[in-house]
């Protein structure tokens, strides 16, 4: 098993950081909902080698995430 590994299911052992980490996305969740952000659907800024964006992860975050299901991806409303 790879030290990754090992520090992901480290981090999934730890429930009280798993319970703040739910809540923290909770609460930006809310915050982005209530901004009125709105994905138009171009792609550029999800499509990170096109974009030149490079998106980091804790190993707290890899955590939770992967023991989430995958979110459904839906169409904006700009296609």
């Amino acid at each position: 098993m790879s030290d990754l590994a090992r520090a992901v299911l480290q981090c999934r052992s730890n429930r009280p950081l798993m319970a703040e980490l739910r809540e923290l996305y909770e609460q930006v969740d809310a915050a982005v909902a209530a901004s009125g952000a709105l994905c138009m659907g171009g792609g550029a800024c999800c499509r990170f080698d096109v974009a030149g964006h490079r998106l980091y992860v804790t190993t707290a975050e890899l955590a939770l995430l992967s023991t989430l299901a995958p979110p459904r991806p839906s169409r904006a409303p700009g296609g």
